[in-house]
């Protein structure tokens, strides 16, 4: 079993990631800017950044990870996998 997670929480303004054992011991956690202006694609981006900046700053690879949980603003279609726009 692996022995690590992701925790990534989305906001409106920030995103912020941390990675912890399932311990529950935080390991790392990295903020940055959501800058949802600049488009979803941008917002992506800058998630699997602050994913990246937080494994490499736990001395972790993305091999090391059983589980990644994410929490966002709004409402999800869980069928279709996607945030509900408003």
């Amino acid at each position: 079993m692996k022995k690590y997670v992701i925790g990534i929480d989305l906001g409106g303004t920030k995103i912020c990631v941390g990675a912890c054992g399932r311990d529950r011991k935080l390991l790392w956690l990295t903020h940055t800017d959501t800058e949802a202006k600049e488009g979803r694609e941008h917002v992506l981006n800058n998630i699997l950044k602050a994913v990246s900046i937080c494994l490499e700053s736990a001395r972790l690879s993305i091999k090391d990870i059983g589980s990644v949980g994410i929490g966002v603003p709004g409402p999800v279609n869980y069928s279709k996998g996607v945030l509900i726009e408003h």
